[in-house]
């Protein structure tokens, strides 16, 4: 993503701005602008989308995999699975009945989904819920006030990730935390001694995926490239994470890419949830790119064989954070 090519336009975007009596082409392209909006690991965007008069296409866009820090697609996986999560939300928002089938064969190797949208009788006007999110929700990169979760908030969490394959694991116990800091050190340890982990996020730095001006983007690749940030990097994420008063996991009882799909579904309706509660969300996605570490977190699920699949803490901001640029849709088309 270049600097040209990415900008946060894309977050002005309201319900108002309907193509109502437009072509049912334009309707559904109307959708895939809050799909783009979607969290994605290092804010690579790793998607990509056909349109058609009454379905959409969901595709994984492999140009954009990293390749090092994610060998086995899984987080790709997890990306896409949240956009294809704010498509589905927008459509029924504005009176659509999805109809998804996950890896239609037929449609290529990278299509994750099928989305058909048959023309509604009468188009809906939304109110608000997790759609308003979809604009607001933005990653939390700052720590979080020592301020516990109402427990009746985390109820709404645990009930918004409504599908059965995909467990929530919740936890506010100082031990866990404390277990999971000493998890966070050791895999940033582990990652920044890999110069091929560390040219490749600098690369996507450098590209202005976080937002940076051009300058410090180029400045920000050559740090991460060439200087050692471990040790300081593990310092503040172990800080991040004890700041905050909720450590949530995701797991499943399958590691496949349809899993990992509808694990990505899920902790988008997560972070959506949590931002109608006035909560922010920061995937610690490290923990699970290692693999022996990955295989720990499996034991705080209380079912057995449960597979790990996104870290993230919860709790409440100080400040909102600025958004991050997304590529414009039209980059993502085709």
């Amino acid at each position: 993503m270049t600097q040209k090519e990415s900008s946060t336009e894309a977050w002005e975007l309201s319900a108002s701005q309907f193509p109502a009596h437009g072509s049912a082409r334009e309707r559904l392209g109307f959708l895939l602008r809050y799909a783009i909006l979607a969290p994605s690991t290092h804010n690579t965007q790793p998607w990509r989308f056909t349109t058609g008069s009454d379905r959409l296409l969901v595709y994984r866009d492999r140009s954009r995999w990293l390749q090092v820090a994610d060998p086995s697609q899984r987080e790709l996986h997890l990306s896409v699975g949240c956009a294809l999560e704010n498509l589905l939300i927008a459509a029924r928002a504005f009176g659509y009945t999805p109809r998804v089938t996950y890896f239609p064969h037929p449609m290529g190797a990278d299509c994750v989904a099928q989305v058909e949208l048959p023309e509604p009788a009468a188009l809906a006007r939304p109110k608000g819920g997790l759609l308003d999110a979809v604009t607001r929700r933005h990653t939390i990169r700052k720590p979080f006030r020592p301020r516990a979760v109402p427990e009746a908030d985390l109820k709404r969490l645990e009930t918004v990730c409504g599908d059965r394959t995909v467990m929530l694991y919740l936890s506010d116990d100082p031990l866990v935390k404390q277990r999971l800091e000493l998890m966070v050190g050791e895999a940033d340890a582990r990652l920044f001694a890999e110069p091929a982990y560390r040219e490749e996020l600098g690369h996507w730095i450098g590209e202005g995926s976080f937002g940076n001006s051009w300058l410090l983007a180029k400045l920000g690749q050559l740090a991460m490239t060439y200087l050692d940030l471990g040790r300081s990097t593990a310092k503040h994420d172990s800080e991040l994470l004890h700041s905050a008063p909720e450590i949530g996991i995701l797991g499943t009882l399958d590691d496949d890419r349809l899993s990992q799909v509808k694990a990505g579904q899920q902790f988008e309706r997560i972070c959506l949830q949590a931002e109608l509660l006035g909560l922010g969300v920061q995937p610690m996605s490290q923990l699970c790119q290692i693999p022996h570490i990955r295989s720990q977190l499996a034991r705080f699920f209380p079912a057995p064989n449960v597979y790990s699949q996104q870290v993230f803490r919860i709790g409440y901001a100080d400040r909102v954070e600025a958004p991050m640029p997304r590529r414009a849709l039209e980059d993502a088309l085709g």
